[in-house]
């Protein structure tokens, strides 16, 4: 090349980002077929059908979620998710075993789990990763046992020790750890959040959670008093009765609005510093917009005795794709061919038997 030119492309603007947003183009009546036939035959079979019920699942909400009109795909075998659960009920019964009749089976099984834990966890990741792929590229992850020991034991230990101060790092370590060792193809993902950014989260979360409660609780202790002057007998008795409720009932809404806070945050946070190569993802998710969602969602459920359960899930991982954007510097089809890596060794290696909810 020319050393003019590449003088050129050296001193050249960098290219504008392109946004590519995410779409859920599924139904809540093509999932409620699929959900029902789920439930039916996993009750028939006595729970050895929700394996495929699983991937069933997987399969369509991947399928139904598109970026730049292709979608993603789950290519997990039914077979090593039922051996996994089947491995998980037989450690269960060893459990209660001991408890109810051999106590040291009970030692021996809880020990077994704590030394077995950073192992699961890396195991479920790689078993997500290596069965999930977007244009027939393959994610993947790397982490080792160590790392999770690290990230989900040895930091977590330090949590009583300083009275819940590290915890905002324990989360960052933990984010961290599963963010830069996932992959896609031969691109290696980055973290570039830091530690204050999660301390802000959960220092404004403690503001809300000790600062809200207490002005409910004046707020109610002086409605008590106005409402109970003048008072006599049943009514009386009536507003005392009242008095606690008006006082639970918004310390109840103070929890939801944190934990619903900090989800968000914490999910905006780690997916906005992700990135990979010269692609990243931009999450834009709303605290107030997830509230309503969450609580209209779960009161249409108890309503409905559950028969709406489809129609909620259709409806949260719709307004979570509609709000989540990869952002390139480089058209879609570049970027893909930069990061394209021939990984069908993989699906021969993805038989792992752990698949655990452990989510980035």
């Amino acid at each position: 090349m020319p050393p003019d030119e590449m003088e050129r492309q050296r001193t050249a603007a960098p290219a504008e980002p392109t946004y590519y947003p995410l779409s859920f183009r599924g139904t809540a009546a093509e999932y409620f077929n699929i959900w029902v036939v789920n439930i039916t035959l996993s009750i028939l079979t006595l729970g050895i059908y929700s394996a495929w019920a699983k991937v069933r699942t997987q399969r369509y909400f991947y399928g139904n979620t598109y970026v730049n009109d292709s979608c993603f795909d789950y290519l997990a075998d039914p077979v090593a998710i039922l051996k996994g659960r089947l491995l998980a009920v037989a450690f269960f019964l060893v459990y209660w075993i001991g408890v109810n009749f051999v106590p040291i089976l009970a030692v021996i099984s809880i020990v077994a789990f704590v030394i077995l834990f950073p192992w699961i966890i890396s195991r479920s990741m790689m078993f997500r990763a290596r069965n999930s792929a977007y244009r027939n590229i393959r994610f993947n992850f790397t982490g080792r046992y160590w790392d999770a020991m690290k990230a989900f034991m040895l930091w977590p230990i330090l949590i009583p020790f300083t009275l819940g101060l590290i915890w905002p790092y324990v989360q960052y370590k933990q984010k961290r750890m599963l963010v830069e060792h996932s992959s896609f193809g031969a691109g290696q993902f980055e973290f570039s959040a830091q530690p204050k950014e999660f301390y802000v989260i959960y220092v404004i979360a403690v503001l809300l959670a000790a600062g809200l409660p207490i002005a409910v609780m004046i707020i109610g202790v002086f409605m008590g008093m106005g409402g109970m002057a003048g008072l006599k007998g049943a009514e009386l008795g009536l507003w005392a009765m009242l008095i606690p409720l008006l006082i639970m009932l918004p310390l109840f809404l103070v929890q939801y609005l944190v934990y619903v806070y900090v989800q968000t945050r914490v999910t905006n946070l780690v997916y906005n510093n992700s990135h990979l190569g010269r692609g990243r993802l931009d999450s834009r998710l709303q605290v107030r917009a997830l509230m309503w969602i969450y609580f209209t969602n779960t009161l249409a459920i108890m309503v409905s005795i559950g028969l709406l359960i489809p129609w909620a899930k259709v409806r949260l991982a719709r307004y979570r794709a509609e709000h989540t954007y990869f952002v390139s510097e480089q058209d879609m089809e570049h970027f893909l061919a930069g990061h394209f890596d021939e990984l069908s060794a993989l699906g021969e290696e993805a038989t792992e038997i752990f698949d655990m909810d452990v989510s980035i």
